[in-house]
């Protein structure tokens, strides 16, 4: 598989956080009237720029964390002989959270944090782990050329 699955580097994660800055400074410098106003002469989301008025927060995972990220999906993926212990998104958020406590950050990721890097990053589904396909049950109290002969009778 190419490497189609590319998470935004550190100097675009840097650009964009310049451009919300900017939107900021002019909406309340004055120089946009409106929230809308302000997000659309930047090129952001609307809700983006509302939401750091609200919370006034940067991402705190760069760029280089989701490629780390995306990294051990892949590994995991490579490594897919086991079966699935949890569903998807815990498994994410489980690989996310370690990376962040290797690199010495103790807060986890939320689940609408994994929520969002999977549908950031599209190409994660392609790797999701699946359970073997189930075992067809015989027919209980059946020998095999009773249940051959059922089925051929049916046709």
């Amino acid at each position: 598989m190419g490497n189609k699955c590319k998470a935004v580097t550190q100097e675009e994660a840097q650009a964009r956080e310049a451009t919300i800055q900017r939107a900021l400074q002019a909406f309340g410098s004055g120089t946009h009237r409106t929230i809308t106003a302000a997000a659309r002469a930047h090129g952001i989301p609307r809700e983006t720029l509302r939401d750091r008025l609200n919370r006034d927060q940067q991402s705190r995972m760069s760029g280089d964390f989701e490629q780390m990220v995306i990294d051990a999906i892949r590994e995991e993926a490579r490594l897919a002989s086991r079966p699935m212990t949890r569903p998807w998104p815990d498994q994410v958020q489980v690989m996310a959270n370690h990376i962040l406590s290797t690199n010495g950050d103790p807060e986890p990721v939320t689940r609408l944090w994994v929520d969002s890097f999977i549908r950031r990053h599209r190409c994660v589904r392609s790797y999701r782990p699946t359970l073997p396909a189930p075992v067809p049950a015989r027919q209980v109290g059946c020998s095999d050329h009773e249940a051959g002969r059922r089925s051929d009778a049916n046709d």
